[in-house]
């Protein structure tokens, strides 16, 4: 079902209102939007201008591409028909209405558009106008459905009452004010205990207040995913729990993102890739060859054409010889790239760490891609004034990215709780229905510029063994363990991890004055890792709300010697002192499920957007505070000598 005349906007359908969110029209319809195997079902799509590469985000996810959302655009003054009139669909959800006059509660199905009517008031002069219930039920698997009206109010696995139910709510604003009734038996309850009363084990939810109010029956989960047209279900074992369909656990997008890194240090293949990445027109010539890539001889004639088409756009690089490119090409379709990519490791937050260390590793040389620019900066520049040598004394390097590409990319999502754990993950489309073998997800890329930093780790790791530093944080490590949100995060809890967390939001929050971008425009990326072997201690303040074109540059100004020096001065001195102190500067267990110290919106916390890890992990007293005591804490030189 298409649903006309609702715009959203495309970076929307990637995250909040991705496939399985629940999106508000206009006129008030809540509308569930339709996972991604029929986004681009339509005769007027030409599929290769949505198409975007991130070739190590493709091989993490396990995809052959990624998609841009499809662009509404109108053939109204003539033209061309391709790529026209696209729209998303969309189901209504929840299905229960309430008749604004009877109160009347009645279903309607998922697919139906036009605005739905009361069935008992309709025969009258005015029929009145169905509004959708506010109540759903979730599961933690990414299930839901609609609550069970009939089986709430009867309080029994005895469906035989078939009685209409009505929904009266008082004059109150609680709960415990609507009540449902059916009036053919008399059955009556309220739902003073419907919404979100479970009990919580440690393997997820043990029981919800749908099971235990209905004790009749082992009332499970429908196992239903109506976003994907599953309106019959499967069998599931979570327990179901009430939830307004407006809450913010009803949905959790898991999105990953990644840099644009070069392919491989060829120059012609990585001219090569740039090409077919930037030109639908070269990806499509690509798809010849391929096609016979087991017919030698076919394989062969397609592989020249492709070949002297690709000449034709590489003259300019100098690449005439034609039997290169078509070694080339031969080694980018049969996916022979040299590259110096290791086997990624099997555990999740390995993966993670090894995905990043090839960010952190070119992070740190001077590079020159389309999609990437680097600057590297030898610390001494920045030291080679004494009033700020002493206070760089921490820092390695610095990096000034004058360009990069970032693709976001939605894998999934889950109800309840942000988990990432697969066995929880909602699946975006229906594999069995898929009319094609090409698997792909939406995302989007977007272009900006950053500032790289990198912590000298001798220097980190004589800090991070002092006992004062040890017993600060052993708090944190025990309350993120205790996490339902951050457990998984191993170690969001470790000094390095808190003190290069907290730098980085202390100079978020400075660069917003200076560098031309709104706080919630400028972003982390961290780089962190304990590993004895292969230490990570960077991080990455960057920017990707600019145009195809770039950004601003303000970053890269700020980063520059001479500059970033007093930027750095004022970020530390700034955070040193909060209106909140000195409740704020001798606070513990403090933020989001206590897994914070001394840190809030006064001082260091940011945008949620901006963070990686919804402002937790963070300690201010690690950087240094005007607190009695905590001198002996601070990474950078003491206050005083400032």
């Amino acid at each position: 079902m298409a649903w006309n005349n609702n715009p959203i906007r495309r970076g929307q359908l990637i995250m909040p209102f991705g496939p399985g969110n629940l999106f508000v029209s206009k006129d008030g319809t809540s509308m569930m939007i339709a996972g991604i195997d029929y986004w681009f079902d339509n005769p007027r799509v030409k599929r290769s201008e949505f198409v975007i590469n991130d070739w190590r985000l493709e091989a993490e996810l396990g995809v052959k591409e990624f998609r841009l959302p499809p662009d509404f655009r109108s053939n109204y003054f003539g033209g061309s028909d391709d790529n026209t009139n696209l729209d998303i669909p969309a189901l209504r959800f929840p299905t229960y209405h309430i008749c604004s006059n009877c109160k009347l509660l009645q279903s309607k199905p998922l697919h139906q558009v036009e605005h739905v009517r009361c069935k008992d008031c309709g025969p009258s002069k005015k029929p009145h106008k169905l509004n959708q219930v506010r109540f759903i039920s979730i599961c933690e698997k990414g299930h839901i459905q609609d609550f069970p009206w009939r089986a709430w109010v009867h309080k029994s696995s005895d469906q035989t009452c078939d009685g209409d139910l009505y929904y009266r709510a008082g004059k109150g604003a609680s709960l415990d004010n609507i009540s449902i009734s059916c009036k053919k038996c008399g059955s009556s309850e309220n739902l003073t205990t419907a919404i979100f009363n479970a009990k919580r084990n440690e393997e997820g939810i043990e029981s919800s207040s749908l099971q235990e109010l209905i004790p009749n029956i082992n009332f499970k989960c429908e196992g239903k995913k109506p976003w994907l047209g599953d309106s019959e279900g499967s069998e599931c074992n979570a327990p179901p729990v009430g939830a307004l369909r407006g809450a913010g656990n009803v949905y959790f997008g898991l999105t990953r993102s990644s840099l644009s890194l070069p392919k491989t240090d060829d120059v012609l293949i990585q001219s090569i890739c740039d090409e077919i990445e930037n030109d639908s027109d070269m990806r499509n010539l690509l798809l010849l060859p391929e096609a016979f890539v087991d017919d030698v001889e076919k394989y062969k004639i397609n592989l020249d054409i492709a070949s002297e088409k690709m000449a034709d756009k590489l003259l300019n690089a100098g690449h005439e010889n034609i039997e290169e490119i078509a070694k080339s090409i031969d080694l980018i379709i049969k996916k022979e790239i040299p590259k110096e990519n290791n086997e990624l490791p099997s555990n999740r937050s390995m993966r993670e760490e090894a995905f990043r260390r090839e960010e952190y590793d070119i992070l740190q040389r001077d590079t020159s891609h389309q999609n990437l620019i680097i600057e590297t900066i030898d610390i001494g520049e920045y030291k080679s004034d004494d009033m700020y040598s002493n206070l760089l004394e921490g820092l390695d390097n610095i990096s000034l990215v004058k360009k990069l590409v970032e693709t976001t990319a939605l894998e999934g999502f889950t109800r309840l709780n942000p988990s990432r754990n697969d066995d929880f993950k909602a699946e975006l489309f229906l594999e069995k229905s898929l009319r094609s073998d090409v698997k792909w997800l939406p995302a989007r890329q977007t272009t900006g510029e950053g500032i790289f930093i990198r912590f000298d780790e001798q220097y980190l790791q004589s800090w991070e063994k002092k006992e004062i530093v040890i017993e600060r944080v052993k708090n944190l490590k025990k309350n993120i363990s205790k996490s339902v949100l951050f457990s998984n995060h191993e170690g969001l809890a470790s000094p390095r991890h808190i003190l290069i967390h907290t730098f980085a939001h202390c100079l978020i929050n400075e660069l917003t004055y200076s560098s031309g971008y709104s706080t919630s425009a400028l972003r982390e990326r961290l780089y962190v890792s304990e590993d004895s072997n292969n230490p990570m201690s960077g991080l990455l303040i960057y920017t990707s709300s600019g145009d195809s074109e770039g950004s601003m540059g303000g970053l890269v100004m700020q980063g520059r010697p001479k500059t970033f020096e007093k930027l750095l001065m004022r970020a530390l001195t700034k955070t040193s002192w909060c209106s909140h102190d000195p409740v704020c500067a001798i606070g513990k267990d403090t933020g989001p499920e206590s897994c914070n110290n001394s840190a809030c919106y006064s001082c260091c916390l940011v945008p949620e957007p901006s963070c990686e890890f919804s402002n937790a992990g963070l300690d201010r007293a690690l950087l240094g505070t005007r607190a009695t005591g905590y001198d002996a804490l601070a990474y950078f030189i003491p206050l005083e000598e400032r």
